[in-house]
Protein backbone atom coordinates (compact mmCIF):
# COMPACT_ATOMS: atom_id res chain seq x y z
CA UNK A 1 0.00 0.00 0.00
CA UNK A 2 1.29 2.89 -1.25
CA UNK A 3 0.86 6.83 0.73
CA UNK A 4 -0.56 8.00 -3.07
CA UNK A 5 -3.20 5.11 -2.78
CA UNK A 6 -4.19 6.66 0.79
CA UNK A 7 -4.47 9.97 -0.91
CA UNK A 8 -7.23 8.74 -3.29
CA UNK A 9 -8.98 7.24 -0.37
CA UNK A 10 -8.97 10.60 1.50
CA UNK A 11 -10.29 12.16 -1.44
CA UNK A 12 -12.77 10.21 -2.45
CA UNK A 13 -14.17 10.07 1.08
CA UNK A 14 -13.93 14.29 1.07
CA UNK A 15 -15.91 13.72 -1.87
CA UNK A 16 -18.70 11.51 -0.69
CA UNK A 17 -18.94 13.60 2.83
CA UNK A 18 -19.47 16.70 0.27
CA UNK A 19 -16.50 18.01 -0.63
CA UNK A 20 -16.96 20.65 -3.83
CA UNK A 21 -13.07 21.02 -4.14
CA UNK A 22 -10.36 19.17 -3.12
CA UNK A 23 -6.49 20.29 -3.27
CA UNK A 24 -3.83 18.02 -2.47
CA UNK A 25 -0.21 18.81 -1.28
CA UNK A 26 2.85 16.66 -1.52
CA UNK A 27 5.05 18.41 1.78
CA UNK A 28 8.12 15.64 1.31
CA UNK A 29 7.59 13.97 4.13
CA UNK A 30 3.69 13.66 3.92
CA UNK A 31 0.29 14.73 2.43
CA UNK A 32 -2.48 17.34 2.63
CA UNK A 33 -5.57 16.87 1.60
CA UNK A 34 -7.68 19.80 1.72
CA UNK A 35 -11.24 19.82 1.47
CA UNK A 36 -14.16 22.83 0.89
CA UNK A 37 -16.75 20.96 2.39
CA UNK A 38 -20.51 23.31 2.71
CA UNK A 39 -19.94 24.53 6.34
CA UNK A 40 -15.88 25.18 6.32
CA UNK A 41 -12.00 23.58 5.09
CA UNK A 42 -11.09 20.66 6.50
CA UNK A 43 -7.32 19.44 6.20
CA UNK A 44 -6.62 15.94 6.08
CA UNK A 45 -2.28 15.24 6.82
CA UNK A 46 -1.41 11.92 5.75
CA UNK A 47 1.84 10.56 6.65
CA UNK A 48 3.31 6.79 6.97
CA UNK A 49 3.93 5.53 10.15
CA UNK A 50 7.39 5.24 11.31
CA UNK A 51 7.56 2.18 12.93
CA UNK A 52 4.90 0.36 11.02
CA UNK A 53 3.39 -0.19 7.89
CA UNK A 54 0.30 1.94 8.86
CA UNK A 55 -0.62 5.27 7.84
CA UNK A 56 -1.73 8.04 9.99
CA UNK A 57 -4.37 10.51 8.86
CA UNK A 58 -4.92 13.90 10.87
CA UNK A 59 -8.19 15.76 10.12
CA UNK A 60 -8.04 19.51 11.13
CA UNK A 61 -10.57 22.18 10.75
CA UNK A 62 -9.02 25.27 8.98
CA UNK A 63 -10.39 27.53 11.11
CA UNK A 64 -8.26 26.24 13.74
CA UNK A 65 -5.22 26.54 11.72
CA UNK A 66 -4.88 29.57 10.49
CA UNK A 67 -2.26 30.98 11.86
CA UNK A 68 0.55 28.19 11.85
CA UNK A 69 2.38 26.86 8.56
CA UNK A 70 0.48 24.23 7.11
CA UNK A 71 2.80 22.14 7.09
CA UNK A 72 2.31 18.26 8.55
CA UNK A 73 5.50 18.94 11.05
CA UNK A 74 3.21 21.66 12.68
CA UNK A 75 -0.35 20.54 12.60
CA UNK A 76 0.89 17.24 14.40
CA UNK A 77 1.41 19.86 17.61
CA UNK A 78 -2.04 21.70 16.99
CA UNK A 79 -4.60 20.66 19.77
CA UNK A 80 -7.81 20.52 17.71
CA UNK A 81 -8.47 17.32 15.13
CA UNK A 82 -8.72 13.74 15.34
CA UNK A 83 -6.54 11.11 14.25
CA UNK A 84 -7.32 7.75 12.43
CA UNK A 85 -3.88 5.13 12.41
CA UNK A 86 -4.38 2.52 9.90
CA UNK A 87 -3.08 -0.50 8.19
CA UNK A 88 -5.59 -1.17 5.18
CA UNK A 89 -7.50 0.90 2.81
CA UNK A 90 -10.72 -0.56 3.74
CA UNK A 91 -10.24 0.73 7.37
CA UNK A 92 -9.71 4.23 6.04
CA UNK A 93 -12.78 3.88 4.20
CA UNK A 94 -15.14 2.65 7.33
CA UNK A 95 -13.26 5.32 9.69
CA UNK A 96 -12.67 8.36 7.89
CA UNK A 97 -15.86 9.49 7.22
CA UNK A 98 -17.23 10.00 11.04
CA UNK A 99 -13.61 11.46 12.08
CA UNK A 100 -14.38 14.07 9.56
CA UNK A 101 -18.46 14.25 10.59
CA UNK A 102 -16.95 15.09 14.02
CA UNK A 103 -14.68 17.24 13.29
CA UNK A 104 -17.16 19.58 11.05
CA UNK A 105 -19.52 19.49 14.21
CA UNK A 106 -17.04 21.32 16.44
CA UNK A 107 -16.59 24.34 14.30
Amino acid sequence: MKIKDIVKVVEEVMKAEGATKILVRDKGNCFLVIGDLSESVVVASIAKGEFSNGFIIKVIPSDKIANIPWECRYLEYVPYGLYLIADDIDAIRRELPSKIRKVMKYL
